[in-house]
């Protein structure tokens, strides 16, 4: 059996956390050296691989929340605008029974309140911080929390905010893919 550690000449043991190949041929230690380089390469092109995998699915879920946030933003403007709850709140239903990668979904008044939801409870609720911060924010607002991305964003009108919408979209394709 070979050995991995080597007593030095003056007979004391090295020390045993430390690996050292004396008394192997040359063939073996550059075989043993090129087969841990090998597999340190491909460790890292897997990890570069599925990285860029997870940024492609992240680009991907952000578009078409961008999408989604468009269509909710010029379908419920004129609903907004006159506060017709009724229409949106049949709209938010419509949608959260037609598509299975939404987690969740709010519409909000010009206060930032929730006007309407997914899994709407009949209730007015206060003043929303999120909802306040999508009504103060000039761009979409994009959270990446642990199983949903966050998005949402403020619907203006001319130069009036007439509201905010937000969605949640589920990154269960993500763990499945990978």
């Amino acid at each position: 059996m070979a050995r991995f550690l080597a007593t030095s000449s003056d007979g004391v043991e090295p020390d045993p956390s430390t690996f050292h190949l004396t008394g192997y041929s040359l063939a073996v230690k550059i075989t043993l050296s090129i087969t841990g380089l090998i597999l340190l390469g491909i460790g890292s092109i897997t990890g570069l691989s599925i990285r860029r995998e997870q940024a492609a699915f992240q680009a991907e879920l952000e578009q078409q929340a961008n999408l989604m946030l468009d269509t909710l933003s010029v379908t419920t403007a004129d609903w907004l605008y006159f506060l017709n709850v009724g229409q949106i709140s049949s709209l938010m239903d419509a949608l959260g029974e037609s598509n299975n990668l939404l987690t969740s979904g709010h519409v909000y008044d010009a206060e930032g309140r929730v006007i309407a939801d997914l899994a709407p409870d009949g209730q007015i609720m206060g003043i929303d911080d999120y909802g306040q911060m999508l009504l103060n924010s000039e761009t979409t607002v994009f959270e990446w929390q642990a199983h949903q991305l966050l998005a949402g964003r403020a619907i203006v009108v001319g130069n009036q905010r007439l509201g905010a919408v937000s969605i949640g979209l589920s990154t269960a394709p993500l763990d499945a893919k990978l």
